[in-house]
């Protein structure tokens, strides 16, 4: 007989505080960034954007005059075009890589 799990996991997470800028490669497997700190940079690294990958990325702190920049490593784009900015307070972008680029789904 089929039994429905019970537990549940969440996607691995990690927290940046400080202001610098990042690559996904140097903080080790994650699916979800939460940037405590304005003005961070946060780069997709090529080598974690497999088929299917979702990376989400939550800018705990942000404005428009230093906001959270997301930006893929390499020739990939974002939605067909440059980085995301992220430039408010607890604003967020859901990614997912579908091959060539990433792509915006939430």
């Amino acid at each position: 007989m089929w039994e429905r799990s019970t537990s549940v996991s969440a996607p691995p997470l990690k927290t940046l505080s400080s202001a610098l800028s990042v690559s996904t490669a140097a903080l080790g497997a994650a699916d979800v960034y939460r940037m405590l700190t304005p003005g961070t940079t946060l780069t997709i690294s090529t080598v974690d954007m497999t088929e299917g990958r979702v990376f989400i990325v939550r800018a705990i702190e942000a404005s428009v005059g230093t906001p959270i920049t997301v930006a893929p490593e390499g020739a990939e784009t974002i939605d067909g075009g440059g980085p995301v900015l992220l430039t408010t307070d607890f604003a967020s972008v859901t990614l997912q890589f579908t091959g060539g680029n990433l792509e915006s789904i939430g």
